[in-house]
């Protein structure tokens, strides 16, 4: 695709050329209009590897026939009458005196090409623009601007035209284009293949209002001459008849416009534009010939008049593909949920955006990557609004009940982790074919920093599956106007980490569980106007339970303190406020929590209102707590007594046991606790005397079964669980110390123990046990 559109601009830089040398030439102050002019505002070279935009031969400069390349369009009309809809009648080029031409480039370096002059019939001044799409598409735009220098109105009730004879598949005698025209549905446009069956073109053309001034109606239609450009042509009889329905007429004047005369806006995507009416009868269109020799005309609103110093622009898209190349068409839109009578945004709307991008290919597919759109000052994104769909089209039906319907292969929302730091940065990777589309919404909320007009860029990042040619990013570009207002409200919010000492707030700031969190919110003004009361709400605790508790007693409003809530309204007073609370982190698990804060029905001393009024986010980063596990207190001592040596054996239970057991288990698993005794390393002794010398058992545990009962069991150097069943869950300060009370320990004293007073060790142990 970039040979296609390198060869382009070559082909104008040498038919610009030819035009140059005329104007070299001809040294009077009226250039004579003749088809060279046309090549370069009419029409895109679109001839390269089989595509065929224009007659065979006409864009090879001084070498070949210029002049074919627009002899049979119409190109840019301006009509005011009900003549026939011919260029002679209401065609700008040939009624500009005055011309001038230019070569320039856009801001991607990439040449842009204008004629310009004087129409004296109109007393308007009209510039042709052809320049390559911003976006970085393969698509060039076609645009027209008129200019009023007068201190008058200029003609009333008039309407632009444009219409073009194609010649994308020109062959027989005489050479047409013998292929149908599709409707992109959705009013858009149409697009034509290079054959008449698409599963053996080589090469596909469309054209689409999906700019600027974009024209709002548009018809397909069979050439049969140079005049008649709003009618759509003969019907497939034999004995021919014009068809009547639908028309593309000219609506002003004092003519009667019928329901017919809007050409083929509501086509359904996919359905053949080249079948009309006559005498209620539905035809195929042909020419005299009886073929479909492929036109099309566009038109654009009517306009009452022209007023002094006023300056219109229309504009349209042209684009072309070989078979296997994808052409990413992405756009941006947005709709204002609360829409104003000026037609302005307001402070606190919220904007629903849409991104979206389609593939128009010629049996291609494109892998949508990533999309990154980051807010401008202004705007501040919702992490969890945004949402995304992806379709296909799927084709039925033929001839003129042919259609194509949008079909979701996949939708859901996107997760708010894609959201982060007021952007979007979503990975789709998911192949686009042919027609199929992709769209993300979410919406965002004009913020206090919003002044004059909000540009919001998005970039599709992707590439060709078919021919891969590395990643390529389109732009698509939104402006947003806001209106101007005297309440200029500067709405921060902030936190720190008060367990980590931070002094001072900031926008990000970084804890773990049991950290103590202090958010900051403050409402000021810079304009002439101010707050005079309104409500505050945050939603960070309410929205993230899992992960924050609210610390009691934390709230305040300007220093005075408040109930235990904050994702209620608190009622403020202005002309400022600050807002402060705490909250606990409780989630273990590592996260960002993206927060912002509200201020709803804002008044102002002068009267005006507000709601939904955004500070800018303030994101907590919660890290990974390190999972612990561990003894908080053991029992001190063991106490068995005191006896009186009877020279047998005895079995003592202790008396009592100082101390708790207490444990820490901060995964959420199975986990045992242990003991053990080691009659060698710490053994129970008087000075030197050892309690036992034999190889027998000095101690036993009453260990607790799963059953509820208990069982005495020997202690030695391998660990004995003291629930023989273990534990589950995760704990904080876990007091286990009803396991080795009491009766819950037996000493064997042997009857040749000799007097004195005895002392050892046990051991305690705690460990993960593997799940069931």
């Amino acid at each position: 695709m970039r040979k296609i559109i390198r060869d382009l601009f070559k082909t104008l830089i040498s038919i610009l050329a030819v035009i140059c040398l005329l104007m070299i030439l001809d040294k009077s102050t009226t250039i004579k209009v003749d088809a060279t002019e046309q090549d370069v505002v009419n029409n895109i070279a679109l001839i390269d590897d089989g595509i065929l935009h224009q007659a065979a031969n006409s864009y090879i400069g001084t070498g070949g026939y210029p002049e074919r390349t627009s002899d049979t369009s119409l190109d840019f009309a301006f009509v005011n009458g009900i003549s026939a809809l011919s260029g002679t009648n209401y065609g700008i080029l040939p009624k500009l005196t005055y011309k001038v031409f230019y070569k320039g480039t856009d801001a991607n370096n990439n040449p842009v090409y204008k004629i310009g002059g004087y129409l004296s019939n109109q007393r308007l001044y009209a510039e042709i623009l052809l320049r390559p799409s911003l976006s970085g598409s393969p698509i060039v735009q076609r645009e027209l601007y008129l200019y009023n220098p007068t201190t008058e109105s200029a003609k009333s009730k008039f309407q632009i035209y444009y219409g073009e004879d194609t010649s994308i598949d020109a062959t027989g005698s005489p050479a047409v284009d013998d292929v149908p025209l599709y409707s992109m549905g959705n009013d858009e446009g149409l697009y034509l293949y290079s054959a008449k069956n698409p599963a053996t073109s080589d090469a596909k053309l469309y054209v689409t209002n999906d700019v600027k001034d974009g024209f709002s109606a548009y018809m397909g239609k069979a050439y049969s001459s140079s005049i008649n450009w709003d009618s759509k042509g003969k019907a497939d009889i034999n004995a021919g008849g014009a068809i009547t329905s639908p028309s593309l007429k000219y609506s002003g004047g004092t003519t009667t416009v019928d329901a017919d005369s809007f050409g083929d806006n509501g086509r359904l995507a996919g359905s053949n534009l080249l079948y009309g009416i006559r005498n209620g009868v539905t035809y195929p269109v042909v020419d005299e010939n009886h073929k479909q020799n492929s036109a099309y005309t566009l038109r654009w609103p009517m306009k009452d008049k022209m007023q002094p110093g006023e300056t219109l622009h229309y504009a349209s898209n042209i684009g072309a593909t070989l078979a296997g190349y994808s052409i990413p068409n992405v756009k941006k839109t947005y709709t204002n949920t609360t829409p104003h009578s000026d037609g302005l945004n307001h402070l606190g709307d919220k904007l629903r955006f849409t991104l979206t991008v389609q593939n128009d290919g010629l049996r291609s597919s494109w892998n949508f990557k990533q999309i990154q759109d980051a807010m401008p000052t202004g705007l501040t994104i919702d992490p969890n609004s945004a949402s995304y769909k992806w379709t296909e089209m799927t084709t039925s039906g033929t001839g003129n009940n042919q259609v194509d319907t949008e079909v979701t292969k996949g939708s859901g929302d996107i997760p708010s982790s894609y959201l982060l730091d007021n952007k979007l940065n979503f990975t789709p990777n998911t192949n686009i074919t042919e027609k199929g589309k992709y769209y993300i919404t979410f919406d965002a909320t004009i913020n206090s920093k919003a002044s004059g007009t909000l540009t919001n860029t998005a970039n599709f990042t992707g590439a060709n599956v078919t021919y891969a040619d590395g990643d390529k990013s389109y732009k698509a570009s939104v402006d947003i106007p806001v209106a101007a207002s005297n309440f200029k409200p500067d709405f921060s919010n902030q936190l720190r980490n008060v367990s980590n000492n931070d002094s001072t707030f900031n926008s990000t700031a970084t804890g773990e569980a049991g950290n103590i969190i202090e958010f900051k919110s403050i409402l000021t003004s810079t304009g002439s106007d101010a707050m005079k009361t309104g409500n505050y709400v945050n939603s960070v605790i309410n929205d993230n339970p899992s992960n924050l508790k609210l610390v009691s007693g934390s709230v305040s409003v300007n220093g005075v303190p408040q109930p235990d809530s904050v994702g209620t309204s608190l009622s403020v007073t202005g002309p400022s406020a600050t807002v402060i609370f705490r909250a606990e982190i409780i989630g273990k698990t590592q996260t960002s929590i993206s927060n912002t804060a509200l201020m709803n029905n804002v008044t102002t001393n002068s009267g005006d209102t507000y709601t939904n009024l955004i500070s800018n986010p303030a994101v907590l980063n919660i890290t990974e707590k390190q999972p612990t596990t561990s003894f908080v207190e053991v029992p001190s001592s063991i106490d068995f007594g005191s006896i009186n040596s009877s020279g047998s054996e005895r079995m003592l239970l202790n008396k009592k046991t100082e101390g708790n057991l207490i444990i820490n288990h901060s995964n959420n698993s199975p986990f045992q606790v242990s003991v053990s005794y080691d009659n060698d390393i710490n053994p129970i002794k008087s000075g030197d005397n050892k309690l036992v010398n034999d190889n027998g058992t000095v101690l036993f545990f009453k260990q607790a079964t799963s059953d509820g009962s208990t069982k005495w069991t020997p202690l030695s150097t391998t660990a004995v669980p003291i629930k023989s069943d273990g534990f589950d869950g995760s704990y904080e300060n876990f007091s286990i110390s009803q396991y080795v009370g009491l009766n819950k320990w037996e000493l064997r004293v042997p009857g040749t123990a000799k007097s004195g007073k005895y002392t050892g060790q046990i051991t305690w142990s705690i460990q993960d046990t593997p799940q069931n």
